[in-house]
């Protein structure tokens, strides 16, 4: 009984063509599974404001932490992701804003799970600057 599996053992352990195929299929089973994984990212994003021109003292950017699968997250331009804030809404003096995915303009495949900071705290300072007003003779 002992030679037969001691022929076995070798013959599994020192077979090139052994060692090849299971390489070959670990690397396919690997390659197939692999899109499926859920990965998570951490970015730093900037703030970007549109609506009426104001005044705003605001922080430059804010780190995200986001995941989703890993072939999305490989199509997201990370240097043109902004977070998008309209100045509509902002009255004068601090505003505390709660972020949200849909300020991201992310796929729906795509998750936000922590903002930092999470409250962002927008002021909108007063415009000490007045319209040109032309002087006529």
């Amino acid at each position: 009984m002992q030679p037969i599996l001691t022929v076995l053992k070798n013959s599994l352990t020192q077979n090139i063509v052994v060692k090849v195929l299971s390489l070959i299929i670990g690397y396919a089973i690997w390659s197939s599974l692999a899109p499926f994984h859920t990965a998570n990212v951490w970015l730093t994003v900037p703030l970007c404001f549109y609506g009426t021109e104001k005044n705003i003292s605001a922080p430059n950017s804010i780190r995200v932490h986001i995941t989703g699968k890993r072939q999305h997250l490989a199509l997201i331009d990370t240097q043109s992701l902004a977070i998008h804030l309209n100045t509509d809404s902002l009255h004068p003096g601090p505003n505390a804003l709660s972020l949200k995915n849909s300020n991201l303009f992310l796929p729906n495949t795509i998750n936000v799970l922590h903002w930092s900071p999470s409250n962002v705290v927008v002021t909108v300072l007063e415009s000490s600057v007045h319209p040109l007003v032309e002087k006529t003779p």
